[in-house]
């Protein structure tokens, strides 16, 4: 393969990443080309269902190697392109599931320092529901919508995203206030 013959260290991350992703405690760039050659090496990482097996001490692991960047690799070379596609979204789902930081370039988009956070509440257009979601994240906040009789749209929105949704109303009850 191609992608074992790559002298680019952000190209080898991602292969590296998916060494300890399944498990092999050998992440050196040796090893990630003898596993490239391996024809076995993509369904071991397949096999792994996503974000299922993640646990906090393996992305503590893939933290120590580095921060995964698929946009970084987006001209480069397609293969770890699509590899860091790929752990990117089962690293951001798993810590999304276990409520920690992981270890892409996505989740690190840096706000500049001398900007502030927009001043919460705010009422937006429902068009643009996820850039103003994904504002909050930026910012370490989590969003809550506030639907005024528009709730069974924001849920099929979100529900078609795979995205986990909490009815406040419940939890409101369970609190005491």
């Amino acid at each position: 393969p191609a992608l074992a013959q790559s002298a680019d260290v952000m190209e080898q991350l991602p292969v590296r990443m998916a060494l300890a992703y399944v498990g092999d405690d050998d992440t050196s760039w040796e090893n990630a080309c003898t596993c490239l050659r391996d024809e076995h090496f993509l369904d071991m990482v397949l096999e792994m269902e996503g974000d299922k097996f993640l646990t906090r001490r393996t992305i503590d692991r893939l933290s120590k190697l580095g921060l995964i960047d698929p946009k970084g690799l987006e001209f480069r070379s397609p293969a770890a392109h699509a590899l860091a596609s790929y752990l990117e979204a089962c690293l951001l789902s798993a810590g999304h599931r276990l409520g920690m930081r992981t270890p892409t370039a996505t989740a690190r988009i840096a706000t500049p320092a001398t900007s502030l956070p927009p001043t919460w509440p705010i009422k937006i257009d429902f068009k643009d529901i996820m850039n103003r979601v994904d504002e909050a994240a930026r910012w370490g906040k989590t969003a809550l919508l506030v639907c005024n009789g528009h709730a069974y749209e924001a849920d099929t929105f979100f529900s078609y995203r795979g995205i986990v949704q909490v009815d406040a109303k419940w939890i409101m009850g369970q609190v005491s206030l």
